[in-house]
């Protein structure tokens, strides 16, 4: 038997499912974190009836058998996935996306031999932040070179200045003298 409400009268069945505990049968909010082009299998005891995730640009789900759902990373953000049993019962999840941070690594270690330690690097999104110092203008163009690598940088260092070497003031008067 298929149900049919009007769009108004789904609202108040959520009301009143909502009031009465209906609900229950939600397993609660659970958090899962994946890193992007990577994968993480979800077990359960019991047969799945339907996978959904909110945002499938962030991250997509297989069913890989009745009771196994493949998770796999696509691009770092947030989602939700929702996972209905054969009961009825539904599980939520709060999934997070993480950005792989291989390449990041990589940038940091050669920044580290080239450039010493003075140097972080951190990337929020698409963009890269240099920060630090550096001994002359030639490392903080070696190092903006590299994090370009990464995505639009932004260049947060400095650039230290030799002190200036003791100089000595003469105070010379010439003079004629005539005979």
């Amino acid at each position: 038997m298929t149900l049919r409400f009007g769009w108004l009268a789904a609202p108040l069945l959520w009301m009143a499912f909502t009031s009465s505990g209906a609900v229950a049968a939600d397993a609660g909010q659970r958090d899962l974190v994946v890193t992007v082009g990577k994968s993480l299998i979800l077990d359960f005891p019991v047969d799945l009836q339907r996978i959904s995730i909110a945002n499938g640009d962030v991250a997509d789900a297989v069913a890989v058998n009745p009771r196994e759902v493949l998770i796999n990373g696509k691009a770092p953000g947030d989602t939700s996935v929702i996972l209905w049993q054969q009961d009825g019962a539904r599980t939520m999840y709060d999934l997070s996306v993480k950005p792989s941070t291989t390449r990041l690594d990589a940038v940091r270690v050669v920044l580290d031999r080239e450039l010493g330690k003075d140097i972080s690097l951190d990337m929020e999104g698409d963009t890269v932040f240099l920060r630090g110092a550096v001994k002359d203008l030639a490392g903080a163009e070696r190092a903006t070179v590299l994090a370009g690598t990464l995505g639009k940088v932004v260049n947060l260092l400095r650039i230290e200045v030799p002190s200036a070497e003791p100089q000595i003031l003469l105070k010379v008067r010439f003079a004629n003298v005539d005979d």
